[in-house]
């Protein structure tokens, strides 16, 4: 049911306030509530009440369940429903955040990037070992920010207690392009340091062509 250690309700309202691009006085005008009090339900100054959170999910175009964490299902689930996903591009590492919820009973993702203010949305299948995410909607896409998939094999972690997965992103040509990521429960501070695991040198080239295939 509900994660009651996990439910931080004026977070999940200024996150998909910023999502619609809705300004806090807009917000304000559609429930009759002033800017002032819209800003202290973000910081969790004031709990809206139950009316005032279901207009909340119309003006927001969410449901309850983005506000309040369900644990339904997740038992089998071998992550939280807060992820962190970096991967190569170029010599950057592109580090965004991974928000994992149930919506009528199936895994939805929601991903943000906060360096290019994009937010894409998908769907997660969960076959043990492997977990893939699929990106479908694309909110305020940024033209760096073009992910279609994550596949993530949840046996397999690294030597920085994460977890390694392939990233499938597309080119300019809406080509597929597979790059190496990892996925962690935890921010990495120092994620510079991983640049070794994330990065495809000349010996991980010569491995995929000799090999036909690449291994994570």
């Amino acid at each position: 049911m509900y994660d009651i250690n996990n439910i931080n309700i004026g977070e999940n309202i200024k996150r998909y306030r910023k999502i619609n691009m809705l300004s806090l006085a807009e917000v304000g005008s559609y429930l009759h509530k002033t800017k002032a009090t819209i800003s202290k339900y973000e910081r969790n100054e004031i709990i809206p009440d139950s009316i005032t959170l279901l207009k909340l999910c119309n003006v927001l175009n969410i449901s309850l369940s983005h506000l309040f964490p369900i644990n339904e299902h997740f038992d089998s689930f071998p992550f939280n429903n807060k992820l962190y996903l970096y991967y190569c591009k170029g010599k950057k590492i592109v580090s965004s955040e991974i928000d994992v919820f149930i919506d009528n009973y199936k895994y939805k993702t929601r991903l943000y990037n906060s360096k290019f203010d994009c937010f894409l949305e998908g769907i997660l299948n969960y076959s043990k070992p492997l977990i893939n995410i699929y990106f479908n909607d694309r909110i305020n896409i940024n033209s760096s920010i073009s992910l279609s998939q994550v596949i993530i094999n949840s046996e397999l972690i690294n030597n920085s207690y994460c977890f390694n997965c392939f990233v499938v992103d597309l080119n300019k040509n809406s080509s597929p392009i597979i790059r190496k990521g990892i996925i962690s429960e935890k921010s990495i501070e120092n994620i510079r340091q991983c640049f070794s695991i994330l990065n495809v040198d000349k010996n991980n080239y010569k491995k995929i062509v000799n090999n036909n295939a690449w291994e994570l």
